[in-house]
């Protein structure tokens, strides 16, 4: 990429890439390696960029001298874990209520999802978490919805969004139309061992009266 000084911009709506359809902007400075401005050079983004752009960063235009330059966006992100599959363990009813528990894998984990067959229902799932088997010092991780609802074409999620965790046992309660026997267990979504690190690279403010 051949650049000198360049700017880089975020379209708001824009049907053309003329400069004048764009509402942020900020000067990008580069400069190649060997002096000669032929080599391939790149500029990191500042959270101000993320801010304002798309959340796949496809609004973002590059131009130098009134003109559009082609770019390349690379990003760094965490591995994703494989999902495991666990059993519902203890599966009835109380209180009215399906009740089942699960044991954890090792590690912290986050988004959980329930494997509820049937169609057309709305439940609360409520879920706490503990170390010991038997129960004795449970930590509520908080109440969440489940649906499915096909006949008005809404579509489905049974997916429990629990904050990271690393409790042995779950215990699930649902109140709702879904009975125990359309509870098939759950997948869980790993959380990986190491994340992400990031540094500040240069920071500048700026102040502008419109």
């Amino acid at each position: 990429m051949r650049l000198g000084a360049a700017l880089l911009l975020l379209a708001v709506a824009a049907a053309t890439p003329e400069i004048r359809y764009f509402r942020y902007e900020r000067p990008v400075s580069v400069t190649s390696h060997d002096g000669s401005g032929s080599a391939q050079t790149c500029a990191v983004l500042d959270a101000s960029t993320f801010e304002h752009a798309a959340a796949d960063l496809g609004d973002l235009r590059l131009y130098h001298d009134h003109s559009e330059t082609p770019y390349v966006i690379r990003t760094d992100a965490p591995a994703r874990a494989a999902e495991q599959k666990i059993a519902a363990l203890n599966l009835g009813t109380r209180a009215g209520q399906t009740t089942f528990d699960a044991a954890m894998p090792n590690g912290q984990y986050s988004d959980v999802s329930l494997d509820v067959s049937g169609a057309n229902f709305i439940a609360t799932v409520t879920v706490t978490g503990t170390h010991d088997e038997g129960h004795q010092h449970e930590t509520r991780l908080g109440a969440y919805t489940i649906f499915d609802l096909t006949d008005q074409k809404l579509g489905r999620s049974t997916v429990l969004h629990l904050p990271p965790s690393d409790f042995r046992y779950l215990h699930f309660a649902i109140a709702g139309p879904v009975k125990p026997q359309q509870i098939g267990g759950m997948t869980v979504g790993r959380v990986p061992a190491t994340q992400p690190h990031y540094l500040l690279v240069a920071e500048r403010s700026q102040v502008a009266q419109d």
